[in-house]
């Protein structure tokens, strides 16, 4: 097995830096400098010692034995030797139901992963192990030969046997008197050393032995090397053989029949979910969906991706939120707005504030004269469109150095950017950019307005490319794994939060259970009973002492209404069928309401108690709900879908994660009061939507045959068509939405309840959205007296917006120019 050594740095792996010159590779007589443990090389000789000199400090961590203090080079070490003797230690017995129990998981942790299967097998042993057998006081080694499992019986007078299994086992040692090594024992006598079979060594074989895809909600699947020897399935072919059974004539049968009647109740009709495309549509049809988007179709998941950046990074970036609608009329708008400047310069502050950089191009580094000398020499090999960019922005490094923004000065920069993107893109985007704006600039136009000028489109594709280099900058890295510490937080104190809440229901649950054995109530089908039969059936009791509550119902205190039931002779033999069932099943509590240290002495005293309880109950509640709303803001990492309908068109709403729901408070556009406000439909992919046509649903091929139109009409106004982007964006086409997916299926049950738990935030941010359209948003209408009129309330709505984080901050927005030190900054009030 490869032995994987991950030395940890503050409880984390440490990341290794990668080459940052693109063309080390092309000089092969260059001076380079290599760590020996890490395998890094540099070209420069002070990043060489700097980083050196990191490994050299004592604060790295062994993982596995736990020792700190260590410097790298004695933690690696350490990794490799204790890792070695952790995969000998291994038992070979255990690998393979290890690894057939870890196949095809969801656990997205690895340290979930390892206690579930610790849990699995702790008590659970194999023939060919090795293990300890308690004989006669005294521990032996010995090897598990057979083992036969005993399933769990329930014997008719009353004797319960739980699941067990029995081990024959061969002694190690030789037997006296000759008696045979072997001995059937119980699983109880039976026990491993401590150092076999612990999570230390579990989490190592692990974590060599399986691995997961980023994707949110992958499976954990074993290497191939390792599905080979032990001849474990890959999970394409587990897909295949449950396709193949899906398939076969008696299980189509078993659908047909269960579907065969769409008018009955879902409940007889169909008791498991089964797939959508098996039920019959539901005689509703689909709300039809909006289209008006302010880019091309196959650029909608891009205008989303840039938008839900800024949003949920505006801590990093430095910047105000804004509205979707508000960033799409900017992309179109021709003409010069503080949101698309700020939008520009946000990220190339970041990316110039950024000590490693993307590219060394962007890097603000010391240059010495062998790099002067390098950067001179390439320029007659540089292509007529790149030589003409370095004429027209010769100093672009420089300005991005000095954060030099103000006047429009960032298109020069954005113009460098993209000419040093094209040496090594792999589209053409870069280049189709570049032709236009230089062929512009040939033609006279000043830079800055061929920029403004540019289509929606372009503009999207730019913003694309600079997010895509910013995700490589340590600021963004160091807030993704500050929000992930958070998380971890948030996890233990949701867990702590529901513990409690959990006390208080049980203590409420015992209370009840105590008051219904100390004061038990008649019902109508008790009423008329003898006292004899009353006492046998347990109730009556306490009911002379007049301490019954007027006007309390059964259901609070009981849970059921037996008084109803009691209207029909039916209803009387059921209820006292229940009752004799319950004095049987449920826990005998003996009571003694005379008792003096009995603080109970009427139902009234009861209740009064259960409603203090339920209270606490409701502030567990509200905790655990400010929890979750701060664990949905801290999960910055990816964008989290709302589910999938019969035809898998995949649902988002972009504000259910990274940021607040309503906006960011205390911004330039926080009175608007909502983010998209609308639930965005994707289309399925291509091979989806092939797919789809090829599966053979009865339902559906029986529709486009008889009823082509209203098919094509319901998966055309549903999206559905291969990469297609549509929204939903009023009240009535939510609920509407909701009405239509069936709860029968699989996709569309875990969509609809998605929905109606975000049912009221989501319509929320609608009806706000309505509003700030048609320009009364919350909190616009002022007092002419206090809020003199400004001419900001003669622009569009994107034209308002400003960056008032910045000015906060800064003194200045970014694209602005920012004062020098030790100049008073005076911040002007605006009316927003």
């Amino acid at each position: 097995m490869l032995i994987l050594a991950q030395v940890l740095y503050r409880r984390k792996p440490v990341h290794l830096e990668t080459v940052k010159d693109a063309g080390l590779w092309d000089s092969p007589n260059r001076l380079i400098w290599q760590i020996p443990e890490t395998q890094e090389i540099y070209v420069n000789y002070e990043d060489f010692l700097q980083r050196k000199a990191f490994y050299d400090t004592r604060t790295f961590t062994c993982e596995v034995t736990g020792k700190t203090n260590l410097t790298y080079a004695e933690a690696h070490r350490s990794e490799i030797a204790e890792a070695k003797d952790l995969d000998e230690s291994f038992p070979d017995s255990l690998k393979e139901p290890v690894l057939r129990k870890a196949h095809a998981l969801t656990i997205p942790r690895l340290d979930g992963l390892v206690d579930l299967i610790y849990d699995t097998f702790k008590g659970d042993y194999f023939p060919g192990e090795n293990v300890l057998v308690q004989i006669d006081g005294y521990r032996e080694g010995a090897q598990i030969r057979e083992k036969t499992k005993l399933e769990e019986v329930l014997f008719p007078d009353g004797f319960h046997r739980p699941a067990s299994a029995r081990y024959v086992i061969e002694l190690d040692e030789e037997v006296e008197d000759g008696k045979s090594r072997l001995r059937t024992v119980e699983e109880s006598t039976i026990s491993r050393e401590r150092n076999v079979f612990s999570k230390v060594v579990l989490r190592y074989f692990l974590r060599n032995t399986v691995r997961r895809d980023a994707k949110l909600g992958s499976p954990w699947q074993v290497k191939p090397e390792y599905a080979k020897k032990y001849r474990i399935a890959p999970l394409e072919t587990k897909e295949a053989v449950k396709a193949v059974r899906a398939s076969s004539p008696a299980r189509a049968d078993e659908k047909s029949a269960q579907a065969q009647d769409p008018g009955q109740d879902a409940s007889v009709a169909i008791k498991d979910l089964v797939e959508d495309l098996d039920l019959p549509p539901r005689k509703r049809k689909r709300p039809k969906l909006e289209h008006s988007l302010p880019v091309s179709q196959d650029l909608v998941p891009n205008l989303l991706e840039v938008w839900a950046f800024f949003n949920v990074f505006l801590e990093v970036l430095t910047l105000d939120s804004f509205t979707l609608d508000d960033f799409g009329d900017a992309l179109q708008a021709p003409e010069r707005s503080e949101l698309v400047d700020e939008l520009y310069c946000s990220i190339l502050a970041t990316l110039s504030d950024d000590k490693t950089g993307p590219f060394p191009a962007v890097r603000p580094a010391e240059t010495s004269e062998q790099d002067e000398q390098e950067a001179s020499e390439p320029a007659a090999e540089l292509s007529p469109r790149l030589q003409e960019i370095s004429q027209i922005a010769p100093t672009w490094k420089a300005q991005l150095a000095e954060q030099d923004f103000e006047h429009g000065h960032y298109v020069t920069i954005l113009l460098g950017i993209l000419g040093e993107v094209s040496k090594t893109a792999t589209n053409p985007f870069p280049d189709t950019i570049l032709d236009t704006i230089l062929r512009a600039h040939q033609g006279g136009q000043d830079l800055s307005l061929t920029f403004r000028t540019l289509s929606a489109d372009m503009k999207l594709r730019v913003l694309m490319l600079l997010i895509d280099l910013t995700w490589q900058t340590s600021t963004v890295r160091q807030y993704i794994d500050e929000c992930m510490d958070n998380l971890t937080v948030l996890r233990k104190e949701r867990a702590d939060a529901t513990k409690v809440r959990k006390t208080w229901t049980d203590a409420i649950h015992q209370l009840r259970l105590r008051m219904r054995a100390q004061f038990p109530r008649l019902t109508v089908a008790t009423a008329g009973l003898s006292r004899e039969e009353q006492l046998r059936l347990g109730v009556g009791v306490g009911e002379d002492n007049g301490s019954s509550k007027p006007g309390s119902s059964d259901a609070e205190s009981d849970g059921e209404d037996d008084s109803v039931l009691g209207a029909s002779v039916f209803g009387r033999r059921r209820t006292s069928y229940r009752l004799v069932h319950k004095a049987g099943t449920e826990p005998d509590i003996d009571v003694d309401p005379t008792d003096a240290k009995n603080p109970f002495r009427s139902r009234d005293d009861f209740e009064w108690e259960i409603q203090k309880m339920k209270k606490l109950v409701v502030k567990a509640d509200a905790r655990i709900a400010r929890i979750e709303e701060e664990f949905r803001e801290s999960d910055a990492q990816r964008l989290r879908r709302l589910g999938q309908d019969r035809y898998l068109n995949t649902y988002w709403w972009l504000e259910s994660c990274g940021m607040p729901v309503h906006g960011m408070p205390n911004c330039s556009t926080s009175h608007a009061g909502y983010a998209t406000g609308r639930i965005f439909v994707q289309g399925p992919s291509e091979a989806a939507a092939t797919e789809l046509e090829h599966r053979g649903a009865p339902h559906d091929a029986r529709r486009r045959t008889e009823q082509p139109e209203e098919e094509e009409e319901e998966r055309g106004e549903g999206g559905t068509r291969a990469g297609g982007w549509g929204y939903y964006e009023t009240e009535d086409q939510v609920r509407d939405l909701v009405e239509y997916l069936d709860p029968r299926g699989t996709r569309e049950s875990k969509l609809r309840a998605a929905l109606e738990v975000r049912l009221k935030p989501i319509l929320h941010g609608m009806a706000h959205r309505a509003r700030y359209l048609r320009g009364q948003a919350a909190g616009e209408r002022r007092s002419s007296r206090k809020h003199p009129p400004s001419g900001d309330d003669d622009l569009a709505r994107f034209q308002r917006w400003r960056n008032t984080l910045a000015r906060k901050a800064l003194g200045a927005p970014h694209s602005g120019e920012v004062p020098a030190k030790g100049v008073a900054v005076t911040k002007k009030k605006r009316r927003r």
